[in-house]
């Protein structure tokens, strides 16, 4: 009896403690109009766009979507929408942007690419302005995330037949282990993860699939949440290697909201 009465408790400050976390926020910028890739980028939306569904269900947040595509892939709009969000401390966030990026003269101290927008003439943002400005309105955690060249000129991505993933992500569908391993990996984190495709200086690869390293992302974050210890630095450090050198991805993983603000401001005052 006494256990059942504990057992019972313990679900209802489970139920309650979930029913007050805060929101997941998944922001999407997919200029599927970009030229000769636009295509690509639509599967990576639809891709990333259900990743994201997902993760939100299995942190149990209610899931705010904030997308935008086609014609919607507006320097203006983008801007004054991100400007209205207002996150609570609580909130997790992840952004997304695929299309085309590259770099200019005046970037050269900023490791991470300018976004280019097919909309307004080729307009542009940069990603460490835009992922700086979600870092102000404080949520718990950012992961920012760019697919995208990051060459001195706007080149179109070479368009190659590479490897696919190896490795088998096929594991026994545990989904309490999965479930928790999500919580491990954005609950128990804070402050920021910024991601981009490439280093200064190269092309993001893709294929007829998609963006393969939004592809490989996928697949390795798939695989991580099944194991044991689940980590973004496995995720991404198996995700470089999959791309076998043709491409180098970069990651920045900063644990307090107030250093990661500090780090952005530094680099996008030396611009």
């Amino acid at each position: 009896m006494k256990k059942s009465w504990f057992a019972f408790i313990f679900l209802i400050l489970v139920n309650f403690s979930s029913a007050f976390a805060g929101d997941f926020y998944g922001i999407i910028i997919a200029d599927t109009e970009a030229e000769n890739i636009g295509d690509y980028v639509h599967l990576d939306y639809f891709r990333m766009s259900r990743e994201m569904a997902k993760i939100a269900e299995n942190l149990d947040r209610p899931f705010k979507q904030v997308m935008f595509t086609g014609n919607e892939v507006d320097g203006n709009e983008i801007v004054s929408k991100v400007n209205q969000l207002d996150f609570q401390e609580d909130d997790i966030v992840f952004f997304y942007f695929t299309g085309h990026g590259q770099r200019a003269a005046i970037h050269e101290n900023d490791p991470w690419p300018l976004m280019l927008f097919s909309m307004n003439g080729g307009a542009a943002l940069d990603f460490s302005e835009i992922t700086s400005k979600l870092l102000e309105k404080k949520p718990q955690l950012l992961l920012a995330f760019a697919d995208c060249c990051n060459l001195h000129l706007p080149v179109t991505p070479p368009l190659v037949q590479m490897a696919q993933a190896k490795g088998n992500s096929s594991q026994a569908n545990d989904k309490e282990l999965v479930k928790e391993n999500i919580r491990q990996l954005f609950e128990k984190n804070k402050g920021m993860i910024m991601v981009s495709s490439s280093e200064p200086g190269e092309s993001a690869w893709s294929c007829l699939l998609g963006s393969y390293y939004t592809m490989y992302f996928i697949n390795y974050f798939q695989m991580e949440i099944h194991e044991q210890a689940p980590s973004w630095e496995v995720i991404f450090e198996k995700t470089a290697r999959q791309l076998d050198n043709e491409q180098h991805p970069q990651y920045l993983i900063i644990p307090s909201n107030e250093e990661a603000q500090m780090t952005l401001k530094t680099i996008l005052s030396n611009e």
